[in-house]
């Protein structure tokens, strides 16, 4: 399945700001062309996701929070 949009780094925040914050990637804005995820492959491994940028720029998240992937219907598929 094709990954469209992911949040990741999700803090509290405490003071005048209280709520929270994260980052997001989402492919077609801010220079985002893909997001790929990545499965455990061993014991103690976990899933992660490479965000790739026009300027072929890579950043590894290990902390995503929400992934939305694109919908994709099969026909004959329930």
């Amino acid at each position: 399945m094709k990954i469209v949009k992911i949040h990741y780094n999700w803090f509290y925040t405490i003071g005048d700001e209280c709520g929270e914050s994260y980052d997001v990637a989402e492919v077609g804005k801010c220079g985002c062309t893909l997001i790929e995820g990545h499965t455990p492959q061993g014991e103690g491994d976990k899933y992660y996701f490479d965000i790739w940028t026009e300027d072929q720029t890579m950043l590894r998240v290990f902390n995503p929070n929400l992934v939305i992937y694109e919908h994709i219907h099969i026909k004959g598929a329930i």
